[in-house]
This record gives C-alpha cells, sequence and structure tokens, in this order.
C-alpha cells in the first residue's frame, strides 16, 4: 500500500540522468545528492507529489541516500500533506523491508506512533501490508494500537493471527 507513488526504483539508472534530488533519492545515488546538494540545491526541495528528497530516499528504503541527505541537514521532522511523518513513509512500501530504515529513523529520535491527520499510524500500515517483521519491530519499539487500528483489525479478516496477536486482537 504505497502512500506516494513513484518511489519504486533501483540505483541502477545512470547517476548522469539523476537531474534533480528526488530523482538521486528515488535512486539511491547518494553520490549525486552530495553534487547537487553542493552546487546549491536545496536539500528539502519539494518535488511534484509534494515530497522532499529524504522522504522519497525512506519511501525506497535507500539508507545510504537517507544518511547522506540526515548529514546534509534535510528535514527529519517533514509531513506530507496528510501528516505521515518519515516513520510512516518508510512503511508504506510493500516490496522491501523497512526495518533497517525504521530503526535508523527511530534512532534520530522520530516516534513510531505518531499519528497522520486521518489517524493512520506506521503500526496500520504495516498492519495493513501484512508485514509481521515491521509490525513486531514497532510494537517493541511502543507503537500501540489505536481507534484506526481497531477498525484495520475489525474490517479485515484476512490478518494473519500472529499480527493479530502482537496488537493484542484475537
Amino acid at each position: 500500500m504505497s502512500l506516494v507513488a513513484g518511489c519504486d526504483r533501483t540505483s541502477s539508472q545512470s547517476a548522469k540522468e539523476h537531474h534533480t534530488l528526488s530523482s538521486a533519492a528515488d535512486y539511491g545515488d547518494a553520490d549525486r545528492i552530495r553534487i547537487l546538494v553542493g552546487s546549491g540545491k536545496p536539500v528539502d526541495e519539494l518535488d511534484s507529489s509534494g515530497l522532499t528528497p529524504l522522504a522519497r530516499a525512506v519511501m525506497a528504503h535507500h539508507m545510504d541516500a537517507t544518511k547522506t541527505l540526515v548529514s546534509l541537514g534535510a528535514n527529519i521532522h517533514f509531513k506530507t500533506a496528510k501528516g505521515e511523518d518519515l516513520v510512516m513513509l518508510a512503511m508504506s512500501h510493500e516490496k522491501d523491508d523497512p526495518l533497517e530504515i525504521l530503526s535508523y529513523l527511530v534512532g534520530l529520535g522520530l516516534r513510531v506512533d505518531a499519528e497522520a491527520l486521518e489517524g493512520t499510524t506506521a503500526l496500520n500500515i504495516a498492519i495493513n501490508n501484512y508485514d509481521e517483521k515491521a509490525v513486531t519491530k514497532l510494537v517493541a519499539l511502543g507503537a500501540k494500537p489505536n481507534a484506526k487500528t481497531a477498525s484495520i483489525l475489525s474490517n479485515n479478516t484476512n490478518i494473519p493471527p500472529k499480527i493479530m496477536e502482537l496488537v493484542g486482537s484475537k
């Protein structure tokens, strides 16, 4: 359940094609990110989707690009127009394991229980993705179910029993 389209990229594209920070972040091109910021590109410049390069790197689970952007002063407290923070965005990409990027973000002091405008949390996203590892990690880090979680659990009969157990519902 990707929250924002366009972050399903691999790092195989040539660096010459990364003309924007968002593109370099999508592809995890930390070297190009350093070059672009060094040449004066604003590290927190919003792209046409309303995302910062850091948000795009986090969504694509590109650890080197994420660390590079943070080291260059990117805003770790960025939120989307819907109120989604970086922890939520890390959970939004179904294809990759978010645990490394999640641990890094929490290590920076970001909260695992923040709520977006509609009450969505990182835990809710992990549950919707049936990501048992992410749910386990989030609960271990202190994420608690909220009203939206209860709605998700009651309206989705396909949630694996282990996830139901982890969030205190049987």
